[in-house]
């Protein structure tokens, strides 16, 4: 069985949107409260998924801005794992990536990072630009990397990977 998020939904969309016209999804009822606009940032409330298996449900937003297509799938996941898109493109700023952690840990990332380079904290991972800049100066034609988080929870390894674009 699909388990339902442990908190809001939030998805980058890539432009600033300020208001929703329409919300067409094929079976989650959803409230126009349900649905909040934060600069880049869609943010469907948590409770639209309480008691509902979601798998590939479609959902159609049409803002000002244009139409936000999203497919999502509730994962049956018991182990730590990313609540967000694991592929990003570097823009000269720290990438930030969501985590469920459940009762796990992040016990490691790919040794091309240091500690230094990346902060864990409550569910959030950031990468610091300045890891980017390094590697871009050691290898400026490098158009993309990938980096493999271990998370761990009751002895068990889970192993999720990011893939960076590079610019």
């Amino acid at each position: 069985m699909n388990q339902a998020p442990t908190r809001d939904l939030s998805v980058e969309v890539g432009a600033t949107v300020e208001t929703i016209q329409e919300i067409d999804a094929e079976t989650l009822t959803l409230e126009e409260d349900d649905v909040q606009l934060e600069g880049t940032q869609l943010i469907i409330a948590q409770s639209v998924f309480e008691g509902v298996d979601v798998e590939d449900e479609r959902l159609s937003i049409t803002t000002e801005a244009g139409i936000i297509e999203l497919t999502l799938d509730t994962t049956d996941k018991n182990n730590p794992h990313f609540i967000c898109d694991t592929s990003a493109t570097y823009q000269g700023e720290d990438l930030t990536f969501e985590v469920e952690p459940l009762e796990g840990e992040l016990s490691a990332i790919d040794n091309a990072i240091t500690e230094e380079e990346y902060h864990y904290d409550n569910g959030t991972l950031t990468l610091e630009a300045s890891y980017f800049e390094a590697l871009l100066e050691d290898e400026p034609d490098r158009e993309t990397i990938m980096l493999g988080v271990q998370f761990t929870q009751d002895g068990d390894t889970t192993i999720t990977y990011l893939f960076i674009d590079l610019p």
